[in-house]
């Protein structure tokens, strides 16, 4: 974990001081792993209709199953609450349980900065025993199975198209950080329409970009 060791701290630290700063959560939270971005860049349309599709598709799984625990199911109810059963239809009480969701229904970017992002950072209560690599490692699972939701079972389905101009200041900063996790410049895989074609033949071409991923935060 050679980029998160001091997060923790630094965050407590930090987090107070960011308005005076004049800084973003965004922006802080994405230079914690030595991300950066300039907002007044448009992201190209076809990448960033691809974050927006694998936002939407990225489900909570992992993130309910840490340390172990397997086939626990989600259910979101009308009032934006979580509730997490075990594989026995009990409810999930610990660190894996449900909480409440802010951000409105159908919104992926606002779900990240409103409920993930937070999450991430400090759990689900001051009691959660997970760390933010964990929670960190767990969501970048599931945004791995959304990758491959959008690479293998689109069937060709057009995806919706999005326009930067039409983002507030916000969610193109949430854009902009997961433009740096999919389309990042040091990959040697990147998420091309020829690359794509490619993964198709070789879906091992697929598990070494995700891979990929992984080592820009860990």
């Amino acid at each position: 974990m050679r980029k998160i060791f001091p997060i923790f701290f630094i965050i407590l630290v930090s987090a107070y001081s960011l308005s005076a700063q004049g800084i973003s959560r965004m922006t802080y939270f994405a230079n914690l792993f030595g991300l950066s971005f300039d907002t007044r860049q448009e992201i190209p349309q076809r990448e960033l209709s691809i974050i927006y599709f694998i936002l939407d598709n990225t489900e909570e799984y992992h993130i309910h199953c840490m340390r172990g625990e397997e086939q626990n199911q989600v259910f979101v109810n009308t009032d934006g609450t979580v509730v997490v059963l075990d594989k026995h239809n009990n409810p999930v009480t610990n660190y894996n349980r449900g909480t409440i969701r802010i951000a409105r229904k159908n919104d992926p970017i606002g779900h990240f900065i409103l409920d993930t992002q937070p999450w991430i950072n400090f759990g689900v209560d001051s009691s959660d025993p997970t760390t933010i690599e964990e929670r960190l490692e767990a969501y970048l699972k599931d945004v791995q199975n959304a990758i491959f939701v959008f690479l293998f079972h689109r069937k060709n389905d057009p995806i919706k198209q999005i326009s930067y101009s039409d983002l507030d200041q916000v969610d193109k900063e949430v854009c902009h950080f997961f433009y740096q996790m999919l389309f990042n410049k040091s990959y040697k895989i990147q998420l091309t329409d020829e690359n794509i074609a490619r993964m198709h033949k070789s879906p091992n071409l697929w598990a070494k970009y995700c891979h990929q991923i992984f080592n820009l935060f860990f």
